[in-house]
């Protein structure tokens, strides 16, 4: 990534990407070398309270999915953990969309499956707001 993008923004905004790689630690470290101030990520994640990757194979054949045929669906602390080693200040919201796949409570996850979404917040400098919190929370409410 970092061949073709030498310039630094302002914001970054990677809203659906992440879970589509094979690498998403490497994603997250290019995405913070041209990152001047601001990454807003939403990716689906894993449910669990431990930091895991957790790789997941997705069909090369489809465009919305990943060309090298393998994703992620990484749990909320991995990924929480990750933007912390890349950037000074990371959050979690304390709002989730009112969405079915944007979980609620992340104690236990919801039956039958499909997709969980979260999003995170990571700065250069520290943002003091309300609906941001400086830890993952084990629940949220619906905006």
């Amino acid at each position: 990534m970092d061949r073709y993008i030498t310039e630094t923004f302002d914001i970054v905004y990677p809203y659906g990407l992440l879970y589509h790689l094979a690498d998403p630690q490497a994603a997250l470290e290019a995405m913070a070398r041209r990152c001047g101030d601001l990454l807003l990520l939403e990716t689906c994640v894993s449910f669990g309270a431990h930091e895991a990757i957790n790789p997941e194979p997705e069909p090369q054949s489809s465009a919305s999915q990943s060309f090298q045929g393998m994703g992620c669906r990484p749990t909320g602390p991995w990924v929480f953990s990750q933007l912390k080693g890349v950037f000074a200040h990371v959050y979690a919201t304390k709002t989730q969309p009112a969405h079915e796949e944007f979980p609620l409570d992340w104690t236990t996850p919801p039956p039958g499956g499909g997709f969980h979404r979260a999003v995170f917040v990571a700065s250069r400098r520290p943002l003091s707001k309300p609906l941001l919190l400086d830890h993952l929370p084990d629940r949220q409410t619906a905006t």
